[in-house]
């Protein structure tokens, strides 16, 4: 047998990518006969999250963010995904555990769709608290809810550049300390590619030339890795002397004006024990001396690089503003911006509510996720135009975007919310004081429903919305501005699944998640809605049509049935393809409006004396349309 030597770094290397593919951070065991072959036969080849396994809700949420940053793309715009806060359960069950980690699993799905729908997604970035950690978090715990975590993102973020840092959470500091090497080799590792300014705790920077922006990223929680909550320092001088040296860094390049610098971190860097960070950050942007550890960085001559903002985690909201620097306990607002990434964790809203320092944390809405829908986890698409000179933040989920000038322009957000409803003016952002003007229109088929606008949390539609023209109209823009339009469908039937009841004779239009059986009882089935007992008037001769958005019959559990007035079954339960097989069976009709059509007559015989029926079919009840002798239009 041939012998061949190697080294300690390259087996490393080959054991890390490995783990990279799997999301795993377990320990690889080197064998003298097949080296790593064993965990190479462990990869899957297949993938956790599949594209055909994705809900339409994530898709169609993620495809209306994708819409968003195309509006605004120009040729110099950097586009980056930020997610924050996550907050897992994982294989911990305390009663949250479900709508936990179904929210964050559909965040990962998310951002793969994004990774392939976004016209260009330069880097990546996760803020930190990747896990619940609560006192009731070991570290096996933690490990589990990492490799899960992990794996979801490594998917979604396969090829491109990422940033992770380190949360509270995540040191384990309310059970116990994982310690560095932990955290290094779940967070800090993803930072490859980047300029390390410690592997070990993984701050770093990774330069986007052809952007000409710098991205920081921080380790804001590296005192709480060894020191937990009580931790004297977050930023260890050392780090702080890093920072301070790689603003220095860019600000002094040759071209540095065309430059921008964006910040990384879990904490924002006027919270608590991070504003030492904020303090060399406004020592930047103004060109002064910064102290470090009785070490003098001076800025002036080296700041030509423009600040961006200081993107970051943990106070789980929306909230944005300028960064703070601390003097003698008090806050002293300064020309930077910093910008809070929600939290994808279903629970927890705007649950960082507070002034320290007497800055204030909180964000004054909180937006509560709904279970099931594109609004159970949130997180930002971010647009940088330097030529603009402004951050768009479009919210993926529950939330509301943003609009950051980070010149002198002031501007406002413009979120429209509208269903089945197009607007003449696709825009934003309005800078302000200016006039705002749309025009909303129903799509064809339906009529407006309602609107509403509002500024600044000021509901202004009586004096800003015309009814009978449709149009919009603001003098000038003051705040943020969000318009809520709804149009509902124009229709010349009577959709009978609403006047459906129960055998108490209640009201019960339909129930997701089951189909009728083959003795007319409910039977759970996923994906498929039936409706109650929807009264009859006994006939044999009618035309029964089903339909509506994304419903659908012609496979197995679409079903329906007659039953007698004390609710019994009346024959037999009729599958979708038993329809049209003998005279003795309801016959097709064809109508390309419905998702089935069919006639019943005198040699039908169940219909005939029934009371009820009851139909099943795949889709949302909300969405199920069932017609007697109309047609549905």
């Amino acid at each position: 047998m041939s012998e061949y030597l190697t080294n300690g770094a390259a087996l490393t290397h080959t054991a890390d990518r490995i783990r990279a593919k799997t999301g795993s951070a377990a320990k690889l065991t080197w064998d003298d006969t097949k080296g790593f072959g064993d965990a190479v036969d462990a990869i899957s080849a297949k993938e956790s999250i599949q594209h055909a396994e994705i809900p339409d809700y994530v898709k169609a949420e993620a495809l209306s963010v994708t819409e968003k940053v195309r509006r605004v793309l120009k040729d110099d715009s950097i586009v980056f995904a930020a997610v924050s806060d996550f907050h897992h359960a994982g294989p911990q069950t305390d009663g949250w555990q479900t709508n936990i980690n179904a929210g964050n699993l559909h965040a990962c799905m998310a951002l793969k769709v994004l990774a392939y729908s976004l016209p260009r997604l330069d880097f990546a970035c996760m803020l930190g608290d990747v896990t619940f950690g609560n006192a009731k978090t070991t570290t096996e715990l933690m490990q589990a809810q990492f490799d899960e975590i992990n794996g979801w993102l490594g998917e979604a973020w396969r090829d491109v550049p990422q940033f992770r840092t380190v949360g509270n959470h995540d040191t384990g500091e309310y059970s116990t300390l994982v310690g560095a090497a932990f955290l290094k080799n779940n967070i800090g590792k993803y930072n490859e590619g980047a300029v390390y300014g410690s592997a070990e705790y993984g701050y770093c920077y990774r330069d986007f030339p052809d952007r000409k922006l710098r991205v920081i990223c921080l380790n804001a929680c590296e005192g709480e890795t060894t020191g937990g909550a009580s931790a004297p320092k977050i930023f260890s001088d050392a780090q702080l002397m890093w920072f301070a040296e790689t603003l220095s860094d860019v600000g002094g390049k040759a071209d540095a004006a065309k430059w921008g610098i964006l910040v990384l971190a879990h904490y924002p860097l006027d919270l608590g024990g991070a504003y030492p960070a904020g303090n060399i950050v406004k020592a930047y942007v103004n060109g002064e001396v910064a102290v470090v550890g009785g070490e003098r960085i001076n800025f002036q001559g080296k700041n030509a690089a423009k600040f961006v903002a200081n993107v970051h985690g943990h106070n789980h909201c929306f909230q944005f503003g300028k960064l703070h620097s601390v003097e003698n306990g008090k806050g002293t607002q300064f020309d930077a911006w910093r910008m809070c990434t929600p939290n994808a964790c279903f629970y927890r809203n705007n649950s960082g509510v507070v002034t320290m320092y007497g800055i204030p944390f909180g964000d004054p809405a909180a937006y509560d996720k709904t279970a099931g829908t594109g609004k159970d986890t949130a997180f930002n698409i971010n647009v940088i135009n330097p030529s603009e000179q402004v951050i768009y933040s479009f919210c993926y989920g529950a939330g509301t975007d943003r609009t950051i000038g980070y010149a002198a322009t002031v501007y406002h957000s413009i979120t429209n919310t509208l269903t089945h409803v197009t607007t003449s003016n696709d825009a934003v952002a309005a800078e302000d004081g200016t006039e705002y003007t749309a025009a909303l229109s129903a799509v064809s088929g339906y009529t407006m429903e309602t609107v509403s606008v509002t500024m600044g949390g000021v509901d202004i539609t009586a004096s800003a919305y015309t009814e009978s023209s449709g149009v919009i109209r603001i003098a000038k823009v003051t705040g943020d501005v969000v318009i809520t339009a709804k149009a509902t469908k124009v229709v010349s039937y009577h959709n009978l699944v609403p006047i459906a009841v129960d055998t108490s004779g209640a009201s019960a239009p339909y129930t997701d998640g089951q189909m009728l059986s083959s003795s007319g009882v409910l039977s759970a089935y996923s994906h498929f809605t039936t409706t109650g007992f929807i009264p009859f008037d006994g006939g044999a001769v009618h035309i029964y049509r089903i339909g509506g958005d994304g419903i659908a019959w012609n496979e197995y559990g679409a079903r329906l049935a007659w039953y007698n007035a004390d609710f019994s079954l009346k024959g037999n339960v009729l599958g979708y393809n038993q329809l049209g097989n003998s005279i003795y069976f309801p016959t097709k009709v064809e109508d390309p409006n419905a998702a089935a059509a069919f006639s019943t007559d005198e040699n039908v015989a169940p219909p005939k004396g029934a009371k009820y029926f009851r139909v099943s079919a795949k889709g949302k009840g909300a969405d199920l349309i069932v017609t007697l002798d109309e047609e549905i239009t």
